[in-house]
């Protein structure tokens, strides 16, 4: 038994409406997300980065050597720390690389107590710009660490005496991009979730970033110096069920599907 002409091209009809209305809809929940949603994922994600993890990197105290007197930070148990004098090993971390990057300077000095020479490093002038005592909060850095006799308070919930930890930051900080790639809003894990591509530079870098043996120290390498970006991620921002507000975000969650080499 046929169907006739008429129910055919009424039920066609619909399924065009219908196709119609949710590709109309598909392009609005989009125009909506790259012109409302994006802006304030890229703003909240802003203001969590920190200026330091991605331009800074760990260093040693300098000078730096073999059996050379060094001034290091000793936590005492009443909750003070103390500046303590000891001559010992001083490791220089990474000091092939700051050498090569023109951070440090390798000398041969003579020791007059042991009568031998021996190698030692120490911050050239532009690495003396660059280094900090606490890369964390950039903390001011010289080549003696602190001066014996020095008492600081250690406030009795740390467990340790964080502010000594020294290093190189060869930016001002970084900035999110304006973000393009996302996929979603989609309804994941109880919660609606948009996830987007990260793209990070560099504000106002130094030569030394684009050292090749500095990028390897960085926690992001770069992959581009001209413009200087670093490697893009992928994170998760989940959003109120009103899609007021931004919950959090998630860089283990994807949305959507994302090859490979995008992740």
């Amino acid at each position: 038994m046929s169907r006739s002409p008429r129910i055919t091209s009424f039920t066609t009809a619909m399924v065009l409406t219908v196709m119609a209305g949710y590709g109309v809809w598909e392009l609005w929940r989009y125009y909506v997300a790259r012109t409302v949603y994006l802006p304030r994922i890229q703003a909240a994600y802003d203001s969590l980065l920190s200026d330091n993890f991605f331009v800074c990197v760990s260093a040693g105290d300098f000078p730096a050597g073999n059996r050379i007197p060094v001034t290091h930070w000793v936590k005492q148990t009443n909750g003070l720390s103390s500046c303590e004098r000891s001559e010992a090993d001083s490791e220089c971390i990474h000091c092939d690389a700051f050498k090569a990057a023109g951070l440090i300077t390798e000398n041969e000095e003579y020791r007059f107590d042991t009568g031998q020479r021996t190698t030692v490093y120490h911050l050239s002038e532009l690495g003396k710009k660059l280094y900090f005592a606490n890369y964390l909060d950039r903390t001011p850095g010289h080549e003696i660490g602190c001066f014996p006799g020095q008492v600081r308070y250690i406030s009795s919930d740390s467990e340790s005496d964080n502010s000594h930890r020294p290093g190189f930051c060869l930016a001002k900080g970084v900035r999110v991009l304006p973000i393009k790639e996302f996929a979603g809003p989609g309804y994941l894990d109880g919660m609606q979730q948009i996830t987007v591509r990260i793209q990070l530079e560099p504000i106002d870098p130094e030569p030394p970033l684009f050292h090749p043996e500095i990028i390897k120290l960085l926690p992001r390498p770069l992959t581009s110096i001209n413009p200087p970006l670093f490697k893009p991620g992928l994170t998760t921002a989940a959003f109120s069920s009103d899609m007021k507000s931004i919950e959090g975000f998630n860089d283990d969650l994807r949305y959507g599907y994302w090859p490979p080499e995008q992740q």
